[in-house]
């Protein structure tokens, strides 16, 4: 992502005999020309043994922190890893980069861009396994914050509020948002993002990053603080139920908001800050969490009524 340059060279040979060929061909990604050129040379002079060899290595390591199951349940086992394989292929822990859904692999349902998936479901499983491939997708969303102040201010709100399609910019990548309202309304993601945050903390306790977080957890607890109104209701947003469309009060959105907000409190007495006098406020007076009428019953693309609640 962000300025990356692809190298490749190869060198063939025929055989005379037979009329079959044989090719051998190196390509490398980097982050620069100049370091995609000088990755190029290393592994061009490289056997296909050698790189099969730290290529094997490098996987013995990733896998030597992973999950064994007794055999009684080796179908569990192998969906398990084979997810877990999927996560492993598409984050690194020295790229502070963060994954589409199901991956690279799926990026025509997707076009690899990243989603509050990676937060809400993928993350966890790093978090234990993992740590620093989960410390990487944070890093990504760290490196984003002044996108999602801009975004947060666009829509007259303060605070950062996080794009729903995320790539190398951080500028939102929902196509056609006339079309697709999750880029305005799927507003959650940014509660979801500063509550990794917080799980990451939690398991890791390590001051010294939170640290480095923290303008992340404070400019979400800034977005819902001017998000909520005086009584605690947040109007027009997205719920998780996409097919539910936009709606006022969202159970999901409102409790992810206010736990955005208390961690902040949270964090800002871990490092020694002062919680904003408004956030304060949030936390005593909570948020409305109550019942919304059921959506009408809507077709989806087979034909089939929607959900109903």
């Amino acid at each position: 992502g962000g300025g990356g340059a692809v190298g490749g060279a190869g060198d063939s040979s025929r055989d005379s005999y037979s009329g079959s060929s044989t090719h051998r061909f190196v390509s490398v990604a980097a982050r620069s020309a100049a370091a995609a050129r000088s990755l190029h040379a290393w592994a061009a002079a490289q056997s296909a043994a050698q790189l099969r060899e730290r290529h094997t290595t490098a996987w013995a390591k990733l896998w030597w922190s992973g999950i064994e199951f007794p055999n009684n349940v080796d179908d569990v086992g192998r969906s398990l890893n084979a997810s877990l394989y999927d996560l492993l292929s598409n984050i690194r822990a020295d790229v502070a980069w963060s994954t589409s859904p199901c991956g690279i692999a799926n990026s025509p349902c997707y076009n690899g861009h990243i989603f509050w998936d990676f937060e809400t479901w993928m993350l966890p499983a790093l978090l234990l396994l993992h740590p620093p491939l989960a410390a990487s997708g944070l890093r990504y969303r760290m490196a984003r914050v002044d996108a999602a102040v801009r975004k947060a201010a666009a829509l007259g709100f303060k605070g950062a509020l996080f794009p729903w399609e995320s790539a190398a910019t951080g500028v939102d990548c929902v196509p056609d948002p006339d079309k697709n309202p999750e880029a305005r309304y799927e507003q959650h993601i940014s509660a979801d993002i500063a509550l990794a945050v917080r799980h990451y903390y939690d398991a890791h306790r390590n001051v010294t990053e939170l640290r480095a977080a923290w303008p992340l957890v404070r400019a979400v607890a800034d977005f819902w603080t001017s998000r909520f109104t005086d009584d605690g209701h947040i109007y027009q947003v997205m719920t998780p139920d996409e097919s539910a469309r936009v709606v006022d009060d969202s159970a999901y959105t409102n409790a992810a908001a206010l736990l955005a907000i208390r961690w902040a409190v949270r964090a800002a007495r871990v490092l020694g800050e002062a919680p904003r006098a408004a956030w304060m406020r949030r936390v005593e007076r909570g948020a409305y969490i109550g019942t919304a009428p059921a959506p009408p019953a809507q077709a989806d693309a087979r034909g089939d009524d929607g959900p109903s609640s």
